[in-house]
């Protein structure tokens, strides 16, 4: 069931590499939005380049996108780090998507399940404003990574009860057990088609594979990609591990699948 990378995504010399410059994409905008309980929440919006790859060199037709909701996790503390905006910039332009990054509230000012609600809420405001947006409202996804992927899982609980509707949930090194919250844990039933990237060294991948193998013993489809010799961290990298764009690649191949999979109407 889970899949080992081919090339193990090696380090990049011995010094830390210069910083190199951002993707760029079509667009970037920052804004705020409404929180629970009268909070405000940041949120940076990504455009993807104007030319969609499907349609080769043509410039990209006059319809909605599809959108990934995106928790930075820890990273929401520092603002917009390089760590996630780098990730955020390269499924935007792979997938051709827009991506909404959510800056929710952490602890001690929100602790769990608080920042679930946060994030819910901003998933909510993203399938509300799709117009605002210009994005597809059935072509949209979920997804983070460390914390933010298990904030990801939660708020796919969450979104298959109470909506809106999620076409894919993008679970990169999750860094805890995905829970909605509450003693009991959830069915996992009915939850959106998974993709989980996790890292051999991370002391928390067999949690994550873990929750894989019981999405697929709910009836969810999944598809689990190990990369080997690196810890949790490599994914948001690429400047340092040899391999990190390449597991960008495939989680952004992942993500236009599902949603070319949705447009189709299968």
């Amino acid at each position: 069931m889970v899949r080992q990378a081919k090339t193990p995504p090696q380090r990049i010399g011995s010094h830390p590499p210069a910083p190199a410059a951002p993707e760029a994409v079509g667009a970037v905008l920052d804004r705020t939005i409404p929180g629970p309980d009268g909070a405000v929440l940041a949120v940076r919006v990504y455009e993807p380049r104007t030319v969609d790859p499907a349609a080769g060199s043509s410039p990209a037709p006059a319809r909605r996108r599809p959108a990934l909701v995106y928790f930075l996790g820890q990273d929401a503390t520092h603002g917009y780090p390089e760590t996630g905006d780098c990730v955020c910039r390269a499924l935007t332009n792979a997938a051709y998507c827009v991506t909404v990054a959510v800056r929710h509230r952490c602890a001690p000012a929100a602790p769990f399940p608080d920042v679930v609600e946060d994030c819910h809420a901003a998933m909510g405001w993203v399938a509300g404003h799709a117009a605002e947006l210009g994005i597809d409202p059935a072509r949209i996804a979920v997804g983070g990574h460390g914390p933010g992927g298990a904030l990801a899982a939660a708020v796919a609980l969450r979104a298959r009860d109470t909506g809106p509707t999620l076409r894919h949930q993008l679970l990169l090194c999750p860094q805890a057990e995905p829970a909605a919250g509450g003693a009991e844990t959830p069915s996992l039933a009915g939850l959106p088609e998974t993709t989980l990237v996790t890292a051999e060294l991370d002391p928390l991948r067999e949690q994550a594979e873990q929750h894989a193998l019981m999405l697929l013993a709910s009836g969810v489809a999944v598809d689990v990609r190990r990369y080997p010799g690196v810890s949790q961290g490599f994914f948001t990298r690429p400047a340092v591990y040899r391999g990190a764009r390449e597991a960008q690649s495939y989680a952004a191949a992942r993500l236009a699948a599902a949603f070319a999979q949705a447009e189709s109407g299968a």
